[in-house]
């Protein structure tokens, strides 16, 4: 089992990782927030409802947009890392809110950056799993996203607690891993065609622009 997993590229080790920050910074957030708009703001549970179905419906939307985007521009790093910014900005955002159309605002910029940089993040995978072991790579990743979210949710819960139920404290805290996961972007994940070498053969070529056609 080791043997495989060492096989396993660099850099979809790296995505594991971001996908675990992301996650449990995500958690630290979603699994308080609707008690935060009822209890805190007494939000209407109906209105709480519109504004999750509503951000849900636009993370939807970009996982279209983002991979078509990362196709096109033939660059799914920079689509990915721009994602994961919108997921670090508005955790800020949401701390520092305190009614519902400025919460509203802050969880559409973060729903946005979900979907932004989910399909890309999968489609590097795609890129760097070798053939053999492709299905344990994208265990491996999805693994580790659903570690960071058990762990950020039981994170929440600690720091609520021992913050005498600050839960602006436990949305600050949850832009350190964001951040973090930004970092690891940045730093150790790598496009698969930046390591390719152009061919003139088109039967070469890594990626292709879409057309209308493909459409």
């Amino acid at each position: 089992m080791m043997r495989v997993f060492s096989k396993i590229p660099r850099t979809i080790k790296a995505v594991g990782i971001v996908s675990f920050l992301l996650n449990a910074s995500t958690l630290m957030v979603f699994s308080l927030f609707g008690l935060y708009l009822h209890d805190r703001l007494n939000i209407d549970f109906s209105m709480i409802g519109f504004l999750d179905g509503a951000v849900e419906s636009f993370s939807f939307v970009m996982k279209i947009f983002s991979g078509v985007m990362s196709d096109i521009f033939m660059n799914r790093k920079f689509i990915f890392l721009c994602g994961a910014c919108f997921l670090f900005v508005a955790k800020p955002l949401e701390a520092i809110a305190t009614s519902y159309w400025p919460l509203f605002q802050a969880k559409i910029l973060e729903r946005l950056g979900n979907g932004l940089q989910s399909t890309p993040r999968d489609a590097i995978v795609g890129d760097w799993a070798p053939k053999e072991i492709k299905a344990t790579c994208f265990g491996f990743r999805q693994s580790f996203a659903a570690l960071g979210s058990v762990l950020g949710a039981i994170l929440a819960a600690v720091l609520l607690k021992t913050s005498g139920g600050n839960y602006q404290f436990v949305f600050w805290m949850a832009a350190i891993p964001s951040f973090l996961a930004v970092l690891v972007i940045i730093f150790f994940i790598k496009d698969k065609r930046s390591t390719v070498v152009k061919s003139t053969h088109q039967s070469e070529k890594k990626y292709r622009k879409i057309t209308v056609s493909d459409i």
